[in-house]
């Protein structure tokens, strides 16, 4: 595997992506002991990501590997369909590689053999409740050799928290989102009436591309069409007297990262509209506020909604079903909402969150502001670099 993760990205030499993985099989191990867990299975493509950076590149197929991480071994079996398997064994890509059959149903049984080869009979297997739902009943049917669990809070507790090469790799990601929503807004800014939705989309999109991006979803929604919200582009032309707000994000090496920004289209916006550009961007203010290490995530929601009802636009608030989440390979824990008490935990230093607050009104227009967030030792650092509009906070 040291050869793989050598190689996955040398012209970006500041991330050391070895010590990445590295960074996490260690947490992985440490909380597999706090929790118990002899070995962990997993098979939806975050946590196999996580256990394994591969396959950095298949979102579409997303549940067309496994893995087998065991606490006390080395690293991860990695399970790879028949028609993938040999080119990864050829090029010495991962130690242990298992070609899966066609016939899913048999999958179990491979996945046995193997916690039976790496010592794990008798033992406690954290499960991924994420799997296709036929594997998972079959696996917990046919496994007999060990005593499954379901691993779903471990994993959302593992993926959490992120290492220093994991926020080098995502502020390299979110780094190329940047770039391509500045080129959005820039487009829209000049666009009156002249570039479509799909055409500034486009150019957007290209640039992640050239950049890297092994996957792109960038949406952009202008006037009527983010009332109600439409996620999506469409032919409409962005035009003057209008909000156009660029959303969405793209991935790389494995991360995900996302920025939204609205952009006023020119001309004189109106005094509703200006409050609620500023209502939106002052909610973020209040969340800074209390951005910090042991600040419950529903403290950081309260926070912003305190801002858009003061402002008179709760009816139009469009941050639920929560007004943020971490981020990393995917959306991801800990999700910041006040409307499901389960989701509530204290932020911790290494996490990387999206505040995202939104006001959606008929015949006002749609706005967004998504920021991401570093939480560090002293409260929190803001990562994304792209600018808002200042003339609608002057």
């Amino acid at each position: 595997m040291s050869k793989f993760l050598r190689d996955m990205e040398p012209l970006r030499p500041s991330i050391d992506w070895q010590r990445l993985q590295e960074l996490r099989w260690q947490r992985t191990r440490e909380l597999m002991a706090q929790e118990g867990l002899h070995g962990l299975l997993v098979n939806s493509f975050e946590p196999v990501i996580y256990l394994t950076s591969w396959p950095r590149w298949q979102f579409l197929f997303t549940h067309r590997y496994a893995a087998l991480f065991a606490r006390d071994g080395g690293e991860p079996v990695i399970f790879a369909p028949e028609a993938d398997a040999p080119p990864i064994v050829d090029q010495e890509l991962f130690d242990d590689v298992r070609a899966l059959p066609t016939v899913h149903r048999e999958w179990p049984e491979h996945f046995s053999r193997a916690m039976h080869d790496y010592g794990l009979d008798g033992g406690v297997v954290g499960i991924d409740p994420n799997m296709l739902g036929w594997l998972y009943e079959q696996t917990k049917q046919q496994v007999k050799n060990v005593s499954l669990a379901d691993a779903g809070p471990f994993l959302a507790r593992l993926r959490a928290v992120k290492n220093p090469e994991e926020i080098k790799a995502y502020e390299h990601t979110l780094s190329i989102i940047e770039g391509a929503t500045n080129t959005a807004v820039r487009l829209m800014k000049e666009s009156w009436g002249r570039y479509s939705e799909i055409d500034i989309v486009a150019r957007a999109s290209e640039q992640m591309l050239r950049r890297g991006c092994t996957r792109t979803n960038l949406w952009l929604a202008s006037g009527e069409n983010a009332t109600p919200l439409k996620r999506y582009w469409t032919e409409k032309m962005v035009r003057a007297g209008e909000f156009a707000l660029i959303d969405g994000g793209g991935s790389f090496n494995g991360f995900r990262a996302e920025i939204a920004r609205t952009v006023w289209g020119g001309g004189p916006p109106s005094d509703e509209q200006q409050r609620a550009y500023r209502a939106v961007y002052d909610a973020h203010q209040a969340m800074r506020k209390v951005l910090r290490p042991g600040t419950m995530t529903a403290e950081v929601d309260k926070a912003c909604v305190s801002v858009i009802k003061e402002a008179g636009f709760w009816e139009h608030y469009g941050g639920y079903p929560y007004t943020g989440h971490g981020i990393g390979i995917t959306q991801e824990p800990p999700w910041i909402t006040a409307t499901d008490l389960k989701l509530n935990v204290p932020l911790e230093v290494g996490m990387i969150v999206n505040l995202e607050p939104a006001i959606f009104k008929k015949g006002l227009g749609g706005i967004r502001i998504e920021d991401t967030y570093l939480i560090t030792e002293d409260g929190y650092r803001v990562m994304s670099r792209v600018p808002y509009e200042e003339d609608l906070l002057g």
